[in-house]
């Protein structure tokens, strides 16, 4: 059996090693989370393809849309 290698520790104050994602604090925070069945999540990520949109723009526009239909005047802020 031989020995097995272990890393070695990092030098103090050393930089750790990122993962390329933001900073947490940089996310933003998630809005809204939707359930659905297999079949609706397909027509939805299909309706955003067909728009050339991911599906967080297509909801984005569509909400978007039924704000001005319902009347609803405030604007959108950015997302």
């Amino acid at each position: 059996m031989g020995v097995g290698l272990m890393a070695k520790p990092r030098a103090k104050g050393a930089a750790k090693r990122t993962t390329g994602k933001p900073a947490a604090s940089s996310r933003k925070p998630v809005a809204v989370t939707l359930k659905g069945d297999p079949a609706w999540k397909e027509w939805l990520e299909g309706l955003a393809e067909h728009c050339r949109l991911d599906v967080s723009k297509a909801i984005d526009r569509a909400l978007i849309q039924m704000a001005k239909a319902e009347g609803y005047e405030k604007e959108a802020p950015p997302r």
